[in-house]
């Protein structure tokens, strides 16, 4: 996000930020970062929920159903940050050579239809530690839920 908008800056003098919101300053990614850790990823869940709603009160679902009237989701596990040393109680670890390597991952999911381009996100499920110290969640079981 912070890239495009720096690359928008440099092409055409200004970006979205300045121009909707009349930031005239870009944060940091660390800046960023250190905002969106004090948010509990559920807290955006009913956003997702709402676009969902209105997408089937529009009628943009019914362009996916597919088989008995249910939709594809196609996921992926993402990692957006990964260190040594900084981590949250959000975070999983793997370790190596006795160095922990601490990061943040989630379950991402998109509505598909094939042969359709366009995709419709869903929220993403955070893969955690389940007992906050030694039992690290996995994709399967973030999937389940």
């Amino acid at each position: 996000m912070l890239d495009y908008q720096r690359r928008m800056k440099e092409q055409h003098g200004r970006n979205n930020r300045e121009t909707v919101f009349g930031v005239t300053t870009l944060p940091s990614d660390t800046g960023i970062r250190a905002q969106m850790n004090q948010i509990a990823p559920e807290k955006f869940s009913p956003l997702f929920e709402g676009f969902l709603r209105i997408a089937e009160e529009a009628g943009l679902l019914a362009g996916y159903r597919v088989l008995d009237g249910g939709v594809l989701i196609a996921l992926d596990e993402v990692w957006y940050h990964a260190s040594e040393k900084i981590h949250c109680k959000r975070c999983l670890h793997i370790t190596k050579d006795s160095e922990p390597t601490y990061y943040p991952s989630a379950l991402a999911g998109t509505i598909v239809k094939p042969g359709e381009a366009s995709v419709l996100p869903v929220m993403a499920e955070m893969i955690r530690n389940r007992d906050g110290e030694k039992k690290q969640d996995c994709e399967l079981v973030a999937a389940k839920r």
